[in-house]
């Protein structure tokens, strides 16, 4: 009998991790549904989002690119509907820094450091306030663009930073699965200890 109820706990220990993942697979699911529906209504009529893209690769500390973010934080209220930031932060993240590498190289462009900012096919390098007209024009004019006829350099390499989020989704789910397989088995392995210790 005591064999039966340590077979049946081992058993419930050892599902209950995949169930909890399940949960979670079937949470970011809805979620992700949840944000589709509401990306609809930022979509252009052939499905692609209608913000022009502002890739923006920079450094944590880098006060050129703090400076940078100050600048498109300011022109949000008046040109916020036009265009949406994507930040890849280089100094600390080997991947984002790889990804400037290749960028900078399919453009044939040397990039010696950041903030580094790419708006349709006109990039600059390092920030000062004298861009910042520059900027805002770019972004109107590629908004008027259309979606189709955008220079997107993402394309152009065949990176997919939607992806790249799902990968690391992935790997954190399977980092937690383990985690809690190891917990099962140090408590399967205490329960059969402790009954051998006291039968």
């Amino acid at each position: 009998m005591k064999k039966i109820n340590l077979l049946l706990l081992m058993m419930a220990v050892l599902v209950l991790p995949f169930s909890v993942l399940a949960d979670k697979v079937a949470s970011d699911d809805n979620a992700e549904n949840s944000q589709n529906q509401e990306m609809v209504i930022e979509e252009s009529e052939d499905g692609k989002s209608k913000e022009v893209n502002v890739y923006f690769f920079r450094g944590d500390g880098c006060p050129h690119c703090a400076e940078a973010e100050d600048f498109f934080d300011s022109i949000e209220d008046e040109y916020g509907d036009l265009f949406e930031i994507k930040d890849y932060e280089t100094w600390y993240d080997s991947s984002n820094a790889a990804l400037l590498e290749k960028v900078a190289e399919a453009r044939g462009e040397t990039v010696s450091g950041v903030p580094y900012i790419l708006i349709g096919n006109k990039s600059w390098s390092g920030y000062s306030s004298d861009f910042n007209d520059e900027i805002i024009e770019k972004i109107k004019e590629e908004y008027k663009t259309s979606v189709d006829e955008r220079y997107d350099i993402m394309e152009l390499i065949g990176y997919d930073d939607d992806e790249s989020e799902e990968e690391k989704s992935y790997s954190t789910d399977v980092m937690i699965l383990i985690i809690i397989l190891a917990v099962s088995a140090a408590v399967v392995g205490g329960i059969v200890f402790a009954r051998k210790k006291t039968a």
